[in-house]
């Protein structure tokens, strides 16, 4: 009996972690997740258009670290990635280091 208690338990623990993420702010985007790749892939455009570079860096980071990203999303990972590479090489919201530098080359 206690087996199945603790069963009925764990997907309302689910649910409420689900319905307790906020709507991601970008345009379009209002039905996602504030921390879905997707929202975040976009925000961090957003703040690179804007000259935020180190806020876009967070984003792409996070996009980039993301477990398990669904299949449809990869290509967000993969971009994410080449926008890292790119604010490396021009030292944009990064901390300059040559050991970075030679990481990247």
């Amino acid at each position: 009996m206690r087996f199945f208690i603790a069963i009925a338990f764990v997907p309302l623990v689910f649910i409420t972690s689900i319905a307790d993420a906020a709507p991601c702010q970008e345009p379009k985007l209002e039905t996602v997740a504030s921390d879905h790749p997707e929202c975040r892939f976009y925000r961090g455009t957003r703040h690179f258009r804007e000259k935020e570079y180190s806020a876009a860096l967070q984003e792409w980071l996070a996009v980039v670290d993301t477990k398990d990203i669904p299949k449809e999303f990869e290509h967000l990972r993969l971009s994410a990635q080449n926008n890292l590479g790119y604010l490396y090489y021009m030292g944009w919201g990064v901390k300059r280091s040559s050991e970075t530098d030679r990481k990247s080359v």
